[in-house]
């Protein structure tokens, strides 16, 4: 994304933060209504779950301009990585959706990568043509010319030395 692409998707979305739960309420009823077998799937009372959909394109929409390239503010290892990753992508949800699937017969058990840990093998099938292992960003991290680097942290408009 372009900056200034970036500019506005976080200027749409500040708009939105004050009727959050009205978004969320839209969004949830449009989905019910377009994929009514999923119902199923989320609590009777949607209010944490609204919440939760809002706080998480918040930290998305936020991020924009900083995950990219390793623009944290700070070295994070590895594990903090998979750790925030977990939070985002819930396989848990979507091994129970593909379970439903399986009991209504819309689809095969062998369908389903089960004994996935959620991680693709290796690949350097993106544009910069560097290999890329979710498992170990910070190697990619560290093979690009930008970004930040182990001992490195941004201060201010400055990157610092640790």
């Amino acid at each position: 994304m372009t900056p200034e692409q970036v500019a506005l998707v976080q200027t749409s979305f500040a708009k939105v933060a004050p009727v959050a739960d009205q978004a969320a309420q839209i969004f949830y009823d449009r989905l019910f209504a377009v994929a009514p077998q999923v119902r199923s799937l989320f609590p009777n009372d949607m209010t944490e779950q609204r919440r939760k959909l809002m706080a998480t394109l918040a930290v998305v929409v936020n991020g924009l301009d900083k995950r990219r390239w390793g623009q944290i503010p700070e070295y994070k290892s590895d594990s903090w990585y998979a750790e925030t990753a977990t939070q985002v992508y819930r396989p848990d949800i979507y091994l129970k959706a593909a379970k439903q699937l399986i009991a209504e017969g819309k689809a095969k058990q062998e369908d389903f990568p089960w004994d996935s840990d959620g991680y693709r093998a290796p690949t350097n099938e993106f544009i910069d043509d560097l290999t890329y292992d979710a498992r170990k960003p910070n190697d990619y991290l560290e093979s690009l010319a930008i970004g930040l680097k182990q001992d490195q942290q941004v201060d201010g408009a400055k990157i610092v030395s640790k």
